[in-house]
C-alpha cells in the first residue's frame, strides 16, 4: 500500500506541477541598474559624439519571463560624418515579482559606429558575459543583453539604436525523467530492504 501511495504522489506531481506554477513576472529598477559608458578611440570626448546613451525602461515597468524589452537606446548626433569605438558596462537591476531579494546582472559592451547627419550608418555591440545565470526561489533564469551588428543603415529614421534584454527560464529536467529517477530509488531501496 505505501508503494501505491508513493507511485500516485509522484505522478500527481509530474501532471500538476505545470498547473499550479505562477507566470513568473519581474519588476525593473531603473534606480538601481546603472550604466558606465566611454569612448576607446577619441580620447577627448566621453560622448563619442553621441547626443545621449541611456536606459529606455522606466523604473518600475514589468516585463515576462521570455520577453525582450528595450534596455539601452544610442541617439546619434551631428551633422558631420563621424564614427568612434566603444565600450558599455551595464548592470540591471530587478526583482522576481512576488519575491523580496533585488537582483542585478553586470556585463560589459565593446561596440563601434558611424553616423552622419545625426543617423547611424552601422552600429555593432557585443556583450560579455553572453548571459548571466541567477537563481531565485522561484527556479534559475538567465539574462541576456542583445548583440547587434547593424550595417548598411541609411533611412532618415536610423537617428536611434535600441539593445533589447530577455530574461529565460533555464531549462530543467523533465518531469518524466524526474519520476522514472524516483521509481528506480523506490525499487533500489525495496532491493536493499530485501537483502
Amino acid at each position: 500500500m505505501p508503494r501505491l501511495a508513493a507511485l500516485l504522489s509522484a505522478a500527481f506531481l509530474l501532471l500538476a506541477a505545470p498547473a499550479l506554477a505562477a507566470p513568473v513576472t519581474f519588476d525593473l529598477d531603473e534606480e538601481k541598474s546603472s550604466l558606465e559608458f566611454g569612448c576607446t578611440a577619441s580620447l577627448q570626448n566621453a560622448s563619442c559624439n553621441l547626443d545621449e546613451v541611456g536606459f529606455e525602461f522606466e523604473d518600475g515597468d514589468r516585463v515576462g519571463l521570455d520577453q525582450s524589452f528595450p534596455f539601452l537606446e544610442f541617439e546619434a548626433k551631428g551633422t558631420e560624418k563621424f564614427g568612434d569605438s566603444f565600450f558599455v558596462i551595464a548592470t540591471l537591476a530587478f526583482k522576481v515579482t512576488g519575491l523580496p531579494t533585488p537582483y542585478t546582472v553586470t556585463a560589459t559592451g565593446t561596440g563601434s559606429f558611424t553616423a552622419k547627419g545625426g543617423d547611424f550608418r552601422r552600429f555593432s555591440i557585443d556583450w560579455s558575459p553572453l548571459a548571466s545565470i541567477i537563481t531565485t526561489g522561484l527556479g534559475t533564469f538567465s539574462v541576456a543583453f542583445e548583440d547587434l551588428d547593424l550595417r548598411g543603415l541609411d533611412d532618415e529614421d536610423d537617428d536611434d539604436v535600441y539593445v533589447n534584454a530577455r530574461i529565460s527560464a533555464v531549462p530543467l529536467p523533465a518531469g518524466a525523467v524526474l519520476l522514472l529517477s524516483g521509481l528506480a530509488l523506490i525499487g533500489a531501496a525495496r532491493l536493499r530492504r530485501r537483502a
